[in-house]
């Protein structure tokens, strides 16, 4: 696909020549560009916001700096079946409307010349095209979109990818490389799904949970990539706060027969982005085909300052943490930061560890428990706990190594808490208190004595 773009041939301003086609005055004009600074806009949106200029005013004004003559758009110049090929979204987003294919070329009107991100993202998914760039007033733009013919296209289209968890398998296309990546993810709910960019190529591999090998599964163009984010961004509610970029796909799904939710993570570095999609499971969905397991009780019979989560398998710190917000839902505010724990209780704020400010999150929610599925340190603790002032109280997790192993320093560190606890967790979340003493020795994969379990004390 050739780069889509328009050769300006006049220097003037669109208040210039607005003013000089005799649409506004001068005074008009200053008011607008005031206007445009005060509230974001761009002239042209300022003026038509103020009433001052018509779109078929600013449209031709605009098409004057390029050299065309913007095209007069009706409903029954348009295709459904060629716009139903693209994102709907992604037209309406941008204003975009796909009119016709002559030959290799796909003749696309915008409103915005200065739009070249979306004209970029239309091109990559009929990369066959050479993407011919029109100028059109954008309220009939947005009536050409709305026409039911066009729904009713779209809507079939979208329909016909809607994301299975159970159904066959199929071979992604780049106009439908978001419900196949949604629907990839659902058949393997214990591993998470990456997009991964490197220079000019994309990835998509598989990392299961269990440490099994990385698998590459698919392979596409990088370029294709902001149209994937952007899909996937569109269908999914935002979690915050967070310093990047996280969602929950706004609709839930069954995957391995229980109820699941996708959470969407997005990072970059210095090699390129990454895009991290992760089936979570929801606690106490009803499971297909058989019965649930009794939940375990809460770790902590009474929620201590300070407690540590010893574990050897994720899935059981998960049910674990999952029973212990189920009781202090009804009693706070909980938190979670996890990276390790796939279980989520409805109505409990999950978010990413690794892009979480554990402290700004903690006033962001007004937490009355903050718990961390991985170590932190005893200073990370005392910050958190000092954030508000009913200081929450803090649960972390450390995995427990299978042989002989160095401690964890943040584990040992946090230990050192003063009246901190902690529980060992068995198959199944089924927790046992164990003395900070006993927990370090756990710490350092020495098996446990057989004993009781001490008696739990702590903040009510």
């Amino acid at each position: 696909m050739s780069e889509p773009f328009f050769d300006r041939v006049s220097n003037k301003a669109l208040g210039q020549l607005l003013v000089e086609r005799g649409f506004i005055t001068p005074d008009e004009c200053a008011a607008g560009l005031d206007h445009a600074r005060a509230r974001g806009l761009r002239l042209g949106e300022a003026l038509y916001e103020m009433g001052l200029a018509t779109q078929n005013q600013i449209s031709y004004a605009v098409g004057e700096q390029f050299g065309l003559r913007p095209l007069e758009l009706t409903p029954d110049m348009v295709d459904p079946e060629l716009v139903s090929r693209f994102p709907f979204d992604l037209l309406q987003r941008h204003l975009l409307l796909p009119l016709i294919v002559e030959g290799d070329t796909l003749v696309v009107v915008v409103s915005d010349p200065h739009n070249l991100d979306g004209l970029r993202a239309l091109g990559t998914i009929l990369p066959e095209y050479r993407v011919s760039a029109q100028i059109g007033d954008p309220n009939q733009i947005r009536r050409c979109l709305e026409t039911p013919e066009v729904r009713r296209a779209a809507a079939e289209s979208t329909q016909s990818r809607t994301p299975s968890a159970t159904g066959p398998k199929a071979t992604p296309r780049q106009n439908d490389m978001v419900a196949w990546l949604v629907s990839t993810a659902l058949e393997e709910p214990a591993s998470d799904l990456l997009v991964q960019t490197r220079g000019g190529d994309a990835v998509v591999v598989r990392v299961p949970a269990d440490g099994s090998p990385i698998r590459v599964i698919h392979e596409f163009r990088a370029a294709f990539f902001p149209v994937v984010r952007s899909g996937l961004l569109h269908g999914s509610a935002p979690i915050s706060p967070v310093r990047g970029e996280a969602a929950i796909w706004r609709l839930p799904f069954t995957a391995g027969g229980a109820g699941c939710l996708l959470q969407i993570v997005i990072s970059a570095d210095a090699g390129g982005d990454t895009l991290r999609i992760r089936p979570l499971a929801v606690d106490g969905a009803a499971r297909e085909g058989g019965r649930q397991e009794p939940p375990p009780s809460p770790p902590f019979a009474a929620l201590p300052e300070f407690g540590l989560l010893l574990y050897r398998d994720p899935d059981d710190l998960g049910c674990a943490v999952a029973a212990l917000m189920r009781r202090e839902l009804a009693r706070g505010i909980p938190l979670v930061l996890h990276e390790v724990v796939r279980r989520v209780v409805p109505g409990v704020a999950y978010l990413p560890a690794s892009l979480t400010d554990p402290v700004a999150a903690t006033i962001s929610r007004g937490a009355s428990v903050v718990v961390t599925d991985h170590p932190i340190s005893s200073r990370h603790a005392l910050r958190i706990r000092g954030a508000l002032a009913n200081a929450p109280a803090v649960i972390a997790a450390a995995p427990l190594p299978a042989g002989p192993a160095a401690a964890s320093p943040d584990a040992a560190d946090f230990l050192r808490l003063p009246g901190v606890m902690a529980a060992e967790i068995g198959p199944g979340g089924r927790a046992e208190i164990r003395t900070p003493d006993l927990a370090a020795t756990l710490l350092q994969g020495a098996p446990a004595a057989v004993m009781a379990p001490a008696a739990a004390k702590g903040k009510g």
